[in-house]
Parts: C-alpha cells; sequence; structure tokens
C-alpha cells in the first residue's frame, strides 16, 4: 500500500509559508498589483485589483469581511445580490458590480452640469 504524501511533506512548500486551511496575508497578495476600478460610498471604499480581488476599507481601514458590508451597500443602491444561475454574488462579483454602479452614478452626475 502506497502511502499519500501531501505537497508539505514533500518540501514543495515552507513550513513558515503554508499552513493546512489557512489564506495567504492580503498583503502579500496586492503588492505589486494594479488597480483597475475603485468607488467611494460614503466613508467606504471598494478598490478591484487586475486579478480581481475586491479590497473595502472604512474610513481607511481594512474590512477582513467585505463581503457584509457589500451586501449592506448592495441593497442600499439597489445592486441585486443574486448572479445569473439565482445564487448569492461572492465578493469578487458584488464588489464589481457595486463598482460599476457607483461609476455609472457618478457619470451620471458629472454628465449634468
Amino acid at each position: 500500500m502506497e502511502s499519500h504524501r501531501t505537497a508539505q511533506s514533500q518540501g514543495f512548500f515552507e513550513p513558515s509559508t503554508f499552513r493546512k486551511g489557512s489564506r495567504a496575508n492580503p498583503s502579500t497578495i496586492i503588492d505589486g498589483l494594479k488597480i483597475i476600478a475603485d468607488a467611494w460610498f460614503g466613508d467606504k471604499h471598494i478598490v478591484k485589483y487586475e486579478n480581481g480581488t475586491i479590497r473595502l476599507k472604512i474610513d481607511g481601514k481594512e474590512v477582513t469581511n467585505a463581503i457584509e458590508v457589500l451586501r449592506m451597500i448592495a441593497a442600499e443602491i439597489s445592486v441585486p445580490l443574486l448572479n445569473g444561475n439565482g445564487g448569492r454574488k461572492n465578493t469578487r462579483q458584488l464588489g464589481s458590480d457595486i463598482i460599476s454602479a457607483l461609476g455609472r452614478d457618478r457619470d451620471l452626475k458629472d454628465g449634468s452640469d
């Protein structure tokens, strides 16, 4: 019987950088990526990076579980919470849709002057 070996046991991951069930530090992932879109909603800043990651800051402080705040914003600006398959939108989908909606609103306001 062949023993099951994980990538970690084979030395593919350094113990200090890989922990089962953990996520990478968001700052590490974002360093060096370009911001491709962003929007403000009151004191909330929603940022979309080139890899699709959405980050949310409130009063300059990063929100670790952005989806709950994004759902509140979506409800206030009438952005649907469900995707085309009828399931809940994930953070990337919802954040992107909110940025688009807020951008359209800003464009309309800019064009009316």
